[in-house]
């Protein structure tokens, strides 16, 4: 069946409050934004999660996908190393997405050795595991490819997913301009608050297939390491009908953090959630 929801969500370690330690109240609206991101994905219920991840074993010239039956990832690198998930892999539809990109001439690799799940994993999986935790994964990362590979690579996983029998859900992890505050982890530069201007000005209209347009000299200066998931995201979602929720955006630690959700099923509206 088609994707049921698609998230693009942030993935700030401190956000998980053993790492925090109180600093995740100071992101108060992300954190309750993923929050809702983990109650609604439980209303879903679905068999398997898609996860996106700048983060994620990372080659130049392919898209790596996740096959061995299980993964570990924690935070030890945080210094949280209690807080971990483990996951069955859902090798049947990693493999259909295999399937899928070959068939566009998209590169991609099946990593059937143990892969470590990364932070940008990690944080968005914490807040699904609070309230539902009955699915498989299936973790992705991103590559050296062409815009336009992206966009495809993210056609090919909507279309191995309309090839499944369980529900399914895709989660694009990434951050905005990390150049938006002088005492951000690398400065300011103007074109840090302007790309995160205009990805969440797309993100609070649907504008999905215009994320794939934004100059890439733009988000070199912004340093972002989320827009590629974006365009994975957006490749998954065209040509698909969806209704779209802006949750929220902010940026106190220099860093843009914003989350929003689309809905896939006509059955599955949103919750009205807190």
């Amino acid at each position: 069946m088609p994707l049921s929801a698609v998230y693009t969500v942030p993935h700030p370690p401190l956000l998980i409050p053993e790492v925090g330690r109180g600093e995740e109240l100071l992101i108060r609206d992300t954190l309750l934004s993923m929050e809702r991101v983990g109650q609604e994905i439980a209303e879903i219920k679905p068999s398997t999660i898609i996860v996106i991840s700048p983060h994620a074993p990372y080659m130049n010239d392919r898209f790596v996908i996740s096959a061995d039956h299980s993964l570990y990832g924690d935070m030890r690198r945080f210094r949280a190393p209690l807080v971990s998930v483990r996951k069955n892999i859902d090798v049947s539809l990693a493999s259909k997405i295999y399937t899928e990109s070959l068939c566009k001439s998209i590169p991609v690799l099946l990593h059937e050795e143990d892969m470590f799940v990364d932070h940008g994993a990690i944080v968005p999986l914490y807040f699904i595991d609070k309230y539902f935790r009955d699915y498989n994964l299936v973790l992705i990362s991103l590559s050296g490819l062409s815009t336009e590979a992206h966009f495809m690579f993210g056609q090919s996983i909507a279309k191995a997913a309309s090839s499944f029998e369980g529900r399914v859900v895709l989660i694009a992890s990434g951050d905005l301009s990390h150049r938006l505050t002088q005492d951000g982890p690398y400065g300011f530069t103007p074109e840090g608050p302007v790309f995160d201007r205009i990805i969440t000005e797309y993100l609070r209209n649907g504008q999905v297939d215009e994320i794939r347009n934004i100059d890439p000299d733009l988000a070199e200066k912004a340093a972002e390491c989320g827009l590629r998931s974006l365009i994975i995201m957006s490749g998954a979602l065209s040509g698909q009908d969806f209704s779209s929720e802006f949750f929220s955006y902010e940026g106190p630690f220099g860093v843009g953090y914003a989350v929003c959700g689309f809905d896939l099923e006509d059955n599955l509206r949103f919750a009205d959630l807190p």
